[in-house]
């Protein structure tokens, strides 16, 4: 994709290293930011927290339906939760996934160096 170029470029022109702990710090802070919205998730869900710190999704999506999100009709309160749960999580999930791949294209960039 372009932003991937872009990354790449920015990596090869400029100290990668700068670039690898800036991503490395905003990783961290998703990862965070992904733990709290799966303990929301758990909560929401009442399925059991397991152990505090730990970045297992076993069984993460467990009390959720299997249909999409826009399917899912929040009439009470618990559902709308669920939901709007879920939606954090998936967001979450999908930062940590962009900036993983991103950290690799800048450490493939930097090893070609």
């Amino acid at each position: 994709s372009s932003l991937s170029l872009v990354v790449k470029t920015l990596a090869s022109s400029n100290d990668p290293q700068k670039l690898l702990q800036q991503i490395s710090s905003a990783l961290s802070t998703q990862l965070a930011n992904l733990d709290m919205s799966m303990t929301s998730l758990r909560a929401a869900t009442g399925l059991s927290s397991g152990t505090v710190g730990d970045l297992s999704c076993d069984y993460i999506l467990a009390g959720i339906p299997c249909t999409a999100l826009y399917n899912i009709e929040s009439t009470d309160e618990k559902t709308s939760c669920i939901v709007d749960a879920l939606s954090i999580f998936y967001r979450s999930i999908s930062t940590v996934d962009w900036l993983t791949n991103t950290l690799a294209i800048v450490i493939k960039a930097g090893v070609h160096r």
